[in-house]
C-alpha cells in the first residue's frame, strides 16, 4: 500500500509537472467568475490540471476559476480541486470532491478515494471500502483505453 500512494503521489507530480500553460495575472474575480460558468461544460482535464499548478504557484484567479467550474459539476476541475486540498492536507474537503467526481465516474477520483480510505485521511480507514475504490478506479481505467 505504501509503494501504491507512492506511486500515486508521482504520477501527479508528473501530470503537474508536464503541464504547460502560463500564469493569469490580474485581480478580475467578476470576469473569471463569469468566464468559467460561461464555458464549464467544455473545460478539459488538461486544462483543469492547469488551473490547479498554477493554484499551487499561489495564483488566486485560477483556484477561483477551478472553483467556478467544480460548483458547476465539471467532473475534471472537481478531481483537481480534491487533489488540491489533499496538497493542502485538507482530507474533508478532499474527500467531498473526490466524492462528487466519483460519482461522475472519473478514474483519478476513484483511485484518489482509496488512498484516502487506505490511510483513513478524512474518512476512517476502512480497507474494503479502499479496495472497492481501487477495482472501480482499474475498471475505470480499463474501459477508457479501450
Amino acid at each position: 500500500m505504501v509503494a501504491f500512494r507512492y506511486l500515486v503521489i508521482v504520477i501527479t507530480a508528473l501530470a503537474l509537472a508536464g503541464c504547460g500553460g502560463s500564469r493569469s495575472s490580474g485581480n478580475n474575480y467578476i470576469n473569471a467568475n463569469t468566464n468559467a460558468r460561461n464555458t464549464s461544460h467544455i473545460i478539459t482535464n488538461i486544462q483543469a490540471k492547469n488551473l490547479l499548478r498554477s493554484a499551487l504557484h499561489g495564483n488566486n484567479i485560477s483556484l477561483h476559476k477551478l472553483k467556478v467550474y467544480a460548483h458547476d459539476r465539471n467532473k475534471y476541475a472537481e478531481m483537481w480541486l480534491g487533489q488540491y486540498y489533499f496538497l493542502r492536507r485538507d482530507y474533508d474537503e478532499t474527500y467531498y470532491w473526490y466524492r462528487k467526481s466519483a460519482r461522475q465516474g472519473d478514474s483519478y477520483a476513484y483511485l484518489g478515494l482509496f488512498d484516502l480510505y487506505s490511510h483513513g485521511q478524512g474518512v476512517t480507514q476502512n480497507m474494503g471500502k479502499a479496495e472497492q475504490w481501487l477495482k472501480r478506479g482499474m475498471l475505470a481505467s480499463e474501459h477508457s483505453t479501450g
